[in-house]
């Protein structure tokens, strides 16, 4: 119990000597961590069963070149597990297949809050929340083995769009939620890192 409390006060004294910044600015470098939520990458194969899935999940990091935009790399992996079910009753004659989705490619963001905020003269709390849209263009390489031994190999290109939202908890962490095709689904969440 006394760990818990000591960290909600290290979270809470982190937070109020945290200067105010905007939540975007040049030369900004964000490392991003994030877990899809709608997958797409979920094919079934005819006459197979599911036998287990990993999360799918990207690292990504990106440099601001102006105030507006910034770019980056981004990789993601995911692996989908099938079985086939023999026609015997020994179910040591199954055979499983992996289907291992790797994606390394590139990533451009344009940073809307400050756009908006001069555009509408408002104020969107510009220092906490960075609006953006991701472009991300990358190559899927799809890897299916027939127990650990190389079955096919599947490649193509991986593009992706999408609408994203960052609210810095701290000047150096945030948590960011996208929407729309990403790399393995429509729709991710994770944590940023700004150095």
């Amino acid at each position: 119990m006394e760990k818990k409390g000591i960290l909600v006060i290290l979270f809470i004294f982190s937070f109020i000597l945290s200067q105010a910044q905007d939540s975007f600015i040049k030369r900004d470098l964000l490392v991003n961590g994030s877990l899809y939520l709608f997958n797409y990458k979920n094919p079934r194969y005819a006459f197979s069963e599911r036998a287990g899935r990993s999360v799918p999940f990207s690292l990504s990091a990106e440099y601001g070149i102006s105030q507006y935009v910034s770019v980056g790399i981004v990789a993601g992996y995911y692996l989908k597990r099938f079985r086939y079910t023999a026609n015997t009753s020994e179910p040591s004659d199954d055979i499983f297949f992996n289907s291992k989705y790797f994606v390394p490619g590139l990533k451009a963001s344009l940073h809307l809050t400050p756009l908006l905020e001069n555009k509408f003269n408002t104020e969107l709390q510009s220092e906490d929340l960075d609006l953006y849209v991701s472009a991300l263009l990358g190559y899927e390489f799809n890897s299916i083995t027939r127990d650990n031994v190389p079955a096919i190999e599947k490649s193509r290109l991986a593009p992706g769009l999408v609408v994203g939202a960052r609210y810095y908890l701290t000047e150096r962490w945030a948590v960011f939620g996208e929407v729309g095709p990403g790399i393995f689904g429509f729709g991710s969440m994770g944590v940023t890192a700004r150095f």
